[in-house]
Formats: structure tokens, C-alpha cells, sequence
């Protein structure tokens, strides 16, 4: 998108029209467009008129002059442009915003002047967002001429109401997808219990695995978790190089107390990700056992995944990172995140093969019920600088384990791995298990250091599983009010007395 551009979202490209000399006085005005300067040429007066449809009547003849149509069904409603006749392109290419057909001949389209703008509104295919209308249809066909063109798609201030699944359409070998919204207030995606959008952006080139940038709106789900909202499939293969694709003030919430997505963003096999400063709202009167915040599932190598800003609420898992052995999830960076009311904040898994993948969290914020931070398998880990703060939800009885780190027992992998400066508090009453850091480690090759923690109100407040191996707990942590500071069930582990214990 160009800088020196000041189109908005409803009519992107308005500034430059104006810089043309377009002049609208009504249905019968007219479109001088001159080159200016002291050599101007003489202008050109083109008759307008007042709707799609009037254009798709209009006789065509030879030569036929550009006409400045007014609006899509009425003067002014976000449809109006530029359109000229192009006799060679196919009746069929028609698209309902950029491409009109014409009911005056069989063949040939009326093409929109898009002079170089790299934009699309969701208002030339018909887009009301009036929060009444059902945009379903007039958005997918947004969305379809936007991913052939490489355009951006730019979604009006107002309410969108999406009653069904949003696709992206099959073509090329590449396919790209941008929305640009208005801002998270301005521009707002109403999804029904059928509603939600489905991204599929996988090709077959091992070189492009898809495109997708998602700017400013809010998704609102006017259900009980039933839907994923926003489903992005990307392709999965190995060694590619991938464009980065960007998710970014985008946030998913439910309409009232009652409403909320199951799963708010499912990110299939991405790789190159930036995703920040979004919030995700579950139920606020009690979310379902599998709702997850952002759910990353599979992966091609190197997957390299930021998350950053991302406030999750009442949500069971906020983060759920699930790799399996032939789908890697590399490279995954979580900063500055918080997950509060939820049951989890971040569970990541890996299968036993893949024990080299790392996964870092740092300077987030959990209040969670059940757990902060629990990974499998995840051979590399950096943990770091995070404030953890655990309590049941109405003082109910309900085990909770701060950090959990396990790992298959491979061997030949490396596993280098840091807890580090982080506070981990439990506050609340409960007969439950109540725990703060877990090693269960298993593999030989493990050299995990835990170092300047603070830890209060435990049972266990770091406790090495039998199966850990090669731990070292630093005196620099510190402990308060834990029933045990620390439990070495494990071997070749070095645990020093702890310089603060209170």
C-alpha cells in the first residue's frame, strides 16, 4: 500500500480519482480528467450514471468512451469508479465489482480503473455493513477478486454479518489474502453459529506456501463455541521459504456473557508468522474444556512463529502449540502475552523424535486455574522473566502445576534448556496438589538450568522428577511459604542450597 495514498477503507483510490479532477454533482454529472501543468491537453467529458446496473444496460458501441458510474445500486453507497469497456476480456471473468457484464452484449466486460492502486473495497461487490444485512455473499466475492488480483482488500467501518463459511478461492500456484479493516472498533465481523472464515493458502511450491496478512477488525461470534473463527491453512512443506504473513490487531470476542468462539484462530502449518496485538475474549460465564485462544497445529521447517501482545481470556487453553513427528513446530516465540482467567496459559507438544525444536516464552503474564506452562518433547526452552499467578476459580479444589517441562527420553539430541527470573505464586485455598516447576526429563543428553525464581506457596515449589537428568537449580533462587522448596528425585543433578528461604 503506498504512503503517499489517503483512500479509506469504504473507497480506497478516492484521493488519487480526485487528483484526476473528478467532479460528482449528481446523476447527470460529468469527469474532466486533464493532464495539467502549463502543456495540459484538452479534457475529456465523460457522462456518468447512476448504478451498475444502468452501466450493464448501457449500448455498447465502437468507440467506447470510460464512464463514471456513481454508485453500485445508489449514488454514493461505496460502488462508485471509473469503468471502461474491454471488448477482448470473457463474459464469464465478471466478478460484481472490478469486472461487469454487460445484459447489452454477450461478450466483454466493463473493467474498473484501478490506475495502479493496489486496493479493493468490500463495497464494490455489495457490501452493506449495516449490521442487518447478511454480507455473506457479497464479501466472498470480495475476497475472490482480491486473492486473483494480489490485491488488498480493504473491509468498511460498520458491521459485517457472515452467516456461513468464507473461503479462499483455488487459483495459482500462490495464493495471497490481505484485509485491511478500519480498526478494531470501526470494522466488526459478526459470525453466526455458521459463520467463520476458512483460509486455505497452500500450494504445491516448495519455494511460496502462501500469504496472509489480517489488519484491524474485530471478529464477533454471536454463538456458544461452536465455530472456529479464523481457520489459515498454509503449505506444508519442508526447507520452504516462506513469506511472512502477519495477523495484527485482530481480535476475536464473543457478542454477550453467553458467547464465544470454540477455537479463535487455528493456524495450520505456518511458518513465518507475526501475530500481535490482538485479544481473544471466550465466555465470560465459564468457557467450554477444549476452547483454545490461538491453536498452531503442524508446521514445515523452519517454522519460526512470533506471538507477541496477545491478550487471551476466558478461554481453556489460551495457547496450544501441537506438533506431531511429521509436522514440526520450530522456532516458537511468545512475548509479552497474557492468558487470564483461563484454565492453561501455553501447552506445547512435540513428538519424541523431535526433541531439537525450542520454544521460548517470555515477559507474559498468566493467572491461570490449572497451569501456566507445560511443554513435551520440546528438546530447547527458554522460559524467562514471566510473572505466574495461580487460583481455582471460586476457591474450588483444583490441582495446579505452574511449569511443567517432559521430555520422551530420546537420545542424541542436545537439550539446552533455561527457567530463569521468573515469579510463580500460588494464592488461594485448595486440598489439591498445588506445584510449582516440574522436570521429567529422560534424555541424557539434558542440561536444564534453573536459575533467579521466585516461588511462593507451594507444596513442591521445583521438584525433579525421577526421570530428570542433568538439572541445575542455582542458589540464586528464592522461596516463600512452600511446604518443600525443593525435591531431587532424579540423577545427576546439582541442586544448590538456596542462598533466601523464608
Amino acid at each position: 500500500m503506498r504512503n503517499d495514498d489517503r483512500a479509506t477503507a469504504t473507497s480506497p483510490g478516492i484521493a488519487r480519482r480526485a487528483a484526476l479532477g473528478v467532479v460528482v454533482g449528481g446523476a447527470a454529472s460529468a469527469l474532466a480528467l486533464g493532464t495539467g501543468g502549463a502543456a495540459a491537453h484538452a479534457a475529456t467529458t465523460l457522462t456518468s450514471i447512476g448504478s451498475f446496473a444502468a452501466l450493464a444496460a448501457l449500448p455498447i458501441t465502437a468507440p467506447m468512451e470510460p464512464v463514471v458510474v456513481l454508485g453500485r445500486a445508489a449514488i454514493g453507497d461505496g460502488g462508485e469508479g471509473v469503468f471502461v469497456w474491454d471488448a477482448a476480456a470473457a463474459a464469464s471473468s465478471a466478478d460484481g465489482g472490478t469486472r461487469l457484464a454487460s445484459t447489452a452484449s454477450t461478450t466483454g466486460v466493463w473493467r474498473r480503473q484501478m490506475d495502479g492502486d493496489d486496493r479493493m473495497s468490500a463495497r464494490w461487490f455489495g457490501v452493506k455493513a449495516d449490521g442487518t444485512a447478511d454480507d455473506t455473499a457479497a464479501f466472498q466475492s470480495a475476497v475472490n477478486a482480491a486473492v486473483r488480483a494480489g490485491a488488498v482488500l480493504m473491509a468498511p467501518a460498520g458491521t459485517i454479518r457472515i452467516t456461513s463459511t468464507v473461503t479462499v478461492p483455488a487459483v495459482g500456484t500462490s495464493r495471497r489474502l490481505f484485509i485491511q479493516g478500519a480498526g478494531q472498533v470501526q470494522t466488526r465481523f459478526r459470525l453466526s453459529a455458521s459463520g467463520r472464515f476458512d483460509f486455505d493458502l497452500g500450494v504445491s511450491s516448495e519455494w511460496d506456501n502462501g500469504h496472509l496478512v489480517l489488519r484491524d477488525f474485530a471478529v464477533l461470534c454471536d454463538s456458544a463455541e461452536t465455530i472456529t473463527a479464523v481457520t489459515a491453512r498454509f503449505a506444508r512443506v519442508s526447507g520452504a521459504t516462506a513469506q511472512t504473513s502477519i495477523i495484527e490487531n485482530v481480535e476475536v470476542v464473543g457478542v454477550s456473557d453467553t458467547t464465544g468462539p470454540k477455537v479463535a484462530f487455528h493456524l495450520v502449518d505456518a511458518s513465518a508468522l507475526r501475530f500481535r496485538g490482538s485479544r481473544i475474549q471466550g465466555r465470560r460465564s465459564g468457557g467450554g474444556s477444549d476452547t483454545v485462544g490461538v491453536l498452531l497445529s503442524g508446521g514445515s521447517i523452519p517454522v519460526e512463529i512470533y506471538l507477541s501482545e496477545i491478550n487471551v481470556y476466558f478461554m481453556n487453553t489460551a495457547f496450544l502449540v501441537d506438533g506431531t513427528a511429521d509436522r514440526r513446530l520450530e522456532g516458537v516465540h511468545l512475548d509479552k502475552c497474557a492468558a487470564v482467567a483461563c484454565a492453561y496459559g501455553v501447552t506445547a507438544n512435540a513428538a519424541p523424535t523431535d526433541q531439537s525444536l525450542w520454544i521460548k516464552v517470555s515477559q507474559s503474564h498468566f493467572n491461570c486455574t490449572k497451569g501456566a506452562i507445560s511443554t513435551s518433547n520440546y528438546g530447547n526452552i527458554l522460559f524467562t522473566g514471566n510473572l505466574i499467578y495461580g487460583l481455582p476459580a471460586g476457591g474450588a479444589s483444583v490441582a495446579f502445576l505452574a511449569v511443567s517441562v517432559s521430555n520422551g527420553g530420546g537420545s542424541g539430541v542436545g537439550h539446552l534448556s533455561m527457567i530463569a527470573d521468573n515469579i510463580i505464586e500460588y494464592a488461594g485455598s485448595t486440598t489439591a496438589a498445588k506445584n510449582g516447576i516440574l522436570i521429567a526429563g529422560g534424555a541424557s543428553e539434558d542440561s536444564i538450568l534453573i536459575s533467579n525464581n521466585i516461588l511462593a506457596f507451594f507444596d513442591t515449589a521445583i521438584w525433579l522428577a525421577p526421570t530428570a537428568n542433568r538439572v541445575a537449580i542455582a542458589a540464586t533462587n528464592m522461596f516463600k511459604s512452600n511446604t518443600t522448596p525443593t525435591l531431587n528425585q532424579g540423577s545427576n543433578n546439582v541442586v544448590a542450597p538456596a542462598l533466601v528461604t523464608w
